[in-house]
């Protein structure tokens, strides 16, 4: 479907060497993130049909102290064990080693070789002690992901991806309806881009607008 989360989008002309990295590395830049998140908001907004309609903003509260390891890794283990499973079936000759060749090249089973870039990920990231130098008090130790790295970042904003999933399903079935209820025919040029509802995010931050 379409993609509803806009923030750290992967600039892949980055990743796959068609330019160089610029000040935000492998994420395309905030700005652009930004701005293709409000576009997206206002085009799904000027087809919703004419009437009356209600504007939810919302955002998880304490958003990176509350997201936890076993949420991440139920978002992430699936996907990069689904990726290392094709690289294994492809024709790349080194196989799900091809993903990060220098990390542990003596586990080559894509699961098991998936479980360790996930663990390894999830180490960086939790569990982080902090210490204030002007306090004798003993180090805090953080709950959920610290702010500011870039990988702390990227999890946090795919540890809401089943969320995306699940509005955008019900936003796909108010758009069926708004369908039906317009009466629109296959001869209708415009039936199909009618709007039952709006669901956008950039990091915790939501919109959801429907009647």
């Amino acid at each position: 479907g379409e993609t509803v989360s806009f923030a750290y989008a992967l600039d892949m002309d980055v990743i796959e060497h068609r330019a160089p990295p610029q000040r935000t590395g492998m994420f395309r830049s905030y700005y652009d993130c930004w701005t293709d998140f409000i576009r997206f908001i206002d085009d799904r907004l000027a087809s919703l049909p004419s009437g009356s309609f209600h504007v939810a903003r919302l955002d998880v509260r304490s958003f990176y102290d509350t997201v936890s390891r076993p949420t991440i890794n139920a978002v992430l283990l699936p996907a990069v064990t689904d990726a290392l499973a094709e690289l294994a079936d492809s024709t790349e000759p080194e196989g799900a080693l091809a993903c990060a060749r220098l990390f542990l090249p003596s586990i080559t089973d894509a699961r098991e070789r998936a479980a360790a870039i996930v663990d390894w990920l999830c180490d960086q990231s939790f569990n982080y002690q902090f210490e204030n130098p002007g306090s004798i008090e003993a180090p805090e130790r953080t709950n959920g992901l610290p702010q500011g790295p870039d990988l702390s970042a990227y999890l946090a904003n795919i540890s809401l991806f089943p969320l995306d999933r699940a509005l955008s399903e019900l936003v796909a079935r108010l758009d069926r309806k708004a369908i039906e209820e317009k009466g629109a025919s296959a001869r209708d040029r415009n039936s199909s881009s009618l709007c039952g509802a709006v669901y956008a995010r950039y990091v915790d931050d939501m919109v959801i607008i429907a009647r």
